[in-house]
């Protein structure tokens, strides 16, 4: 390689205009390339206490599904939203430019018929998302109950199922399945009481047939928010 000496101090000028030029095209085009930060959000403080405390058998251990909402990210001046209002939240990894944010959920009490995972109550907080983590964990509060149904005797052909039915409905309902935890074999549904003692509309459903009290059904409006309820199926 040859190198030229040059003397004209215009040239030296404009080649340093053109190497400033350079180098700020490579600046801004390295900090294009900065990769988002991946990461988990972990729920902590969920807890849901057994309704028959001196119940026997004591309900198996099951591990909690978190719903995450409509989940928000708020900072200097942009936000990111994540919609996860179909999904396990401490499941789902997000991605996100490094900084600080203002971390907000949004999502409807847990049903009266039942859902897949559980609803929370949850208090904004500034959170920093930064390369050196990888998990964010936030404090909430249970603001659902749990069925937790043990057919392990196989005694139910169709399964559990929570139902909508109002007095007045007679045949008329609508049925909901509870889902199936595979690593206990049981039942389960997160779900927010019936408020409504005077006209019921949901129950818990074991057999086939018109719902009624006398057939399997078990109405929630005596039962409260955090707590869990462990059935077990014998006959």
């Amino acid at each position: 390689m040859v190198w030229y000496a040059c003397s004209d101090p215009g040239i030296v000028v404009v080649m340093g205009r053109i190497g400033f030029i350079l180098l700020m095209m490579m600046t801004l085009h390295a900090c294009e390339e900065v990769a988002d930060v991946e990461f988990f959000v972990k729920a902590e403080g969920f807890k849901l206490d057994n309704a028959f405390s001196e119940q026997e058998p004591v309900p198996p251990a099951f591990e909690h599904r978190i719903l995450g909402g409509l989940v928000t990210f708020s900072g200097n001046g942009t936000s990111y939203r994540f919609d996860l209002r179909d999904a396990n939240l401490e499941n789902f990894q997000f991605s996100l430019p490094a900084g600080q944010y203002l971390l907000e959920f949004s999502m409807l009490p847990a049903s009266l018929y039942g859902q897949q995972f559980a609803s929370f109550s949850y208090e904004p907080v500034e959170v920093s998302v930064k390369e050196s983590i990888d998990t964010i964990t936030i404090p909430v509060e249970a603001d659902c109950a749990l069925f937790l149904v043990d057919d392990s005797m196989h005694q139910l052909d169709n399964g559990v199922h929570m139902i909508k039915r109002h007095s007045y409905s007679e045949g008329y309902f609508t049925s909901y399945p509870l889902e199936k935890d595979e690593s206990t074999g049981l039942y389960y549904a997160y779900f927010n009481p019936d408020p409504i003692s005077s006209d019921p509309s949901a129950f818990l459903w074991f057999y086939n047939g018109r719902p009624d009290t006398a057939e399997g059904g078990l109405s929630t409006c005596d039962l409260e928010p955090g707590y869990q309820y462990y059935i077990k199926i014998l006959d």
